[in-house]
């Protein structure tokens, strides 16, 4: 028996395919539009359609001014039934293939012959879908603030429109410029129709649809695929430049954004271009910028421990969380974590008006104890380098920063003795480009 699952893997794969032959070429456009009829057939069966009330317009608009006010007048009961006579599995794969007749949709944007349907119809889907997530943000909402009730269920079984959130991150990791183009017209289109049903873009960060997002993204960057992180820094990056979500919003999720790229300038393969590293490093320098332009420095002071009992208190600087990061990454055995770190701390000191020595006196110990706990030819190359480094960075921060005591004299004579020894007992294989350019370095 022929499903509907052959078709559309039949449909994307000719949406992908490369015609050979002048009689290939000729039917390629032919057939390529049949294709794309299929795959928008395919996505309206799984949006589905419902009939709207008349006074659909004045319950969104309600809808909105609740969730903006923190309010829940509406009634969500129906999403607290159970569903089980419908099949879990069954949703997940459909919900796979909605991302990848989605993705498809995408790729389209680069074929000149189908961009403007491919494109007119996404920026449909993300009109719909920003509609439906002011309701299912609000749902959201209520759902976080009701007590616990082991009897209530998760609502009727159907496919997550936040699907579209994963396709808009592969659309951004995609090696054709004109399909990462769409994908950030798709973000646009949903940003400028969630600010109307607002009435500004002030509100735009209510819905929960761009909180998952810039979750997709952070994930992203922790993908082992290095198109993957491209395609999360590229997202971050967006939401810190392009599109105005507040600096609250931004200084919420500031901690999670920094950790991101901090792991995409890491874990980038040295073979690779540096385009997706040097990107992850300017966003982070810009994001940095951003939430540390109003602080004091009074705000570099850790928070005193939280008393058993008592709330944790709200609106606490993110800075002391920011400076252990970056302490960390001077010591790190990738040279980029250990620069970007170094510039992060300088941005940090020139926003705040503060020295560098201040912002990482509160994690001195932090950084400096795991360096002397471990005699340095007990270590890999790379890390020994990585501790040296950062001993070089902080005794030049100030001239009492780094107490000289017995570890400190234990060190430098490590070091010395690092300096005195041949090449082919520091590394393995000391001829090669890399491990020479670390010796000589």
């Amino acid at each position: 028996t022929l499903t509907s699952e052959i078709g559309i893997e039949l449909a994307i794969r000719k949406l992908h395919e490369v015609p050979k032959g002048a009689v290939a070429k000729k039917n390629d456009m032919h057939y390529k539009s049949k294709a794309m009829h299929l795959i928008k057939a395919q996505i309206k069966l799984r949006i589905g359609l419902d009939s709207l009330p008349e006074d659909f317009p004045r319950l969104v608009r309600l809808q909105a001014q609740d969730l903006a006010n923190k309010e829940c007048m509406a009634d969500f009961t129906q999403l607290e039934t159970n569903d089980r006579q419908r099949s879990v599995v069954k949703k997940d794969v459909e919900q796979e293939i909605l991302q990848r007749l989605l993705k498809s949709l995408f790729y389209a944007a680069q074929i000149d012959d189908l961009k403007d349907e491919a494109m007119a119809f996404m920026l449909q889907i993300c009109q719909h879908v920003a509609i439906l997530e002011v309701g299912h943000s609000l749902a959201d909402m209520k759902l976080k603030r009701q007590p616990f009730d082991i009897k209530a269920g998760e609502g009727p079984l159907v496919v997550d429109c936040r699907v579209l959130a994963d396709a808009i991150v592969e659309a951004l990791a995609s090696d054709h410029p004109a399909v990462r183009d769409a994908g950030e017209r798709a973000f646009k289109e949903v940003y400028d129709t969630t600010a109307i049903i607002f009435g500004t873009e002030s509100l735009v960060g209510k819905s929960m649809f761009f909180h998952y997002l810039s979750s997709v993204f952070c994930h992203g960057c922790y993908k082992e695929e290095w198109f993957t992180k491209a395609g999360g820094s590229l997202g971050i990056n967006l939401l810190v430049t392009k599109f105005d979500l507040g600096d609250v919003w931004i200084g919420e999720r500031q901690v999670e954004y920094t950790r991101s790229l901090l792991y995409v300038i890491k874990d980038m393969p040295q073979d690779l271009p540096a385009k997706t590293r040097i990107g992850a490093q300017e966003t982070l320098e810009i994001l940095l910028k951003r939430v540390t332009k109003n602080l004091k420095k009074e705000d570099i002071t850790p928070p005193p421990p939280p008393v058993p009992g008592q709330p944790k208190p709200h609106n606490q600087s993110k800075v002391p969380h920011l400076c252990q990061l970056f302490g960390s990454g001077l010591s790190h055995m990738n040279k980029h974590v250990r620069d970007t770190s170094k510039k992060a701390l300088a941005i940090m000191a020139e926003q705040i008006g503060a020295e560098v020595w201040e912002l990482l006196t509160p994690t001195k110990d932090h950084l400096l104890l795991p360096i002397y706990n471990k005699p340095l030819r007990a270590l890999p190359f790379a890390v020994q380098i990585g501790y040296i480094d950062a001993v070089t960075y902080c005794m030049g921060l100030k001239p009492d920063f780094v107490q000289f005591d017995e570890q400190l004299n234990r060190l430098l004579m490590e070091c010395l003795a690092l300096a005195d020894a041949a090449d082919e007992s520091l590394a393995g294989k000391p001829a090669e480009q890399r491990t020479h350019e670390a010796i000589i370095s």
